[in-house]
C-alpha cells in the first residue's frame, strides 16, 4: 500500500495537541507513519512536498517535517504528465498547490492521499475521477484500515 501524505498531515504531529480534532489526526499520522516504518505501507513523496516543507517558517518544525520525510520510498518529481495533470485539477477548483500534490501521488501510484484539509477531501470526493485516486482524512482511512484487519 502507497500513501501520500500532504505537509498539513506531516506538521500535525507538532501542532497544538490540546484539540481533540488535532490530538487525533495527530495519533492517525504516527500510526501511518508507523505502519510505513515497518513496510506494512510505504510513503510517497515529491517535489510539491519539499517545496512546501521548505516554506514553513519555524526551523525546528521544518526540520522535524524533514525527519518524517526520511520514510519516503518514492519521490515523484513534476513530469509533463503530473503539470497537464495539475492542470485539469486546477481546472475543477483545485488551488495550485494542491493540486501538484495530487497530480504527483496519483503519477507516483499512491493508493490513497491523505490531507486534514476539510476542503481538499471535499473536492477530492466531486472530483475523485479527475484526481485519479481517494483522498480521505488519516482519521477515517486509518480507521478503514484497522477495521478490516480485526
Amino acid at each position: 500500500m502507497r500513501v501520500y501524505l500532504d505537509v498539513c498531515c506531516l506538521n500535525r504531529p507538532f501542532d497544538d495537541q490540546a484539540v481533540p480534532r488535532i490530538r487525533l489526526e495527530a495519533e492517525a499520522v504516527v500510526a501511518v507513519l508507523a505502519m510505513c516504518e515497518s513496510g506494512a505501507a510505504s510513503l510517497v513523496g515529491s517535489i510539491a512536498i519539499d517545496q512546501e516543507v521548505a516554506h514553513i517558517h519555524r526551523e525546528d518544525r521544518r526540520e522535524r517535517v524533514r525527519l518524517l520525510c526520511r520514510l519516503v520510498s518514492k519521490w515523484q518529481g513534476a513530469d509533463d504528465a503530473v503539470k497537464e495533470h495539475a492542470q485539469v485539477l486546477i481546472g475543477k477548483g483545485f488551488s495550485a498547490m494542491d493540486a501538484l500534490h495530487v497530480a504527483c501521488a496519483k503519477r507516483a501510484d499512491a493508493d490513497v492521499f491523505l490531507t486534514t484539509d476539510d476542503r481538499l477531501v471535499k473536492l477530492g470526493k466531486k472530483h475523485r475521477a479527475a484526481a485519479g485516486l481517494r483522498l480521505v482524512n488519516p482519521v477515517a482511512w486509518i480507521l478503514e484500515v484497522t477495521q478490516h484487519e480485526n
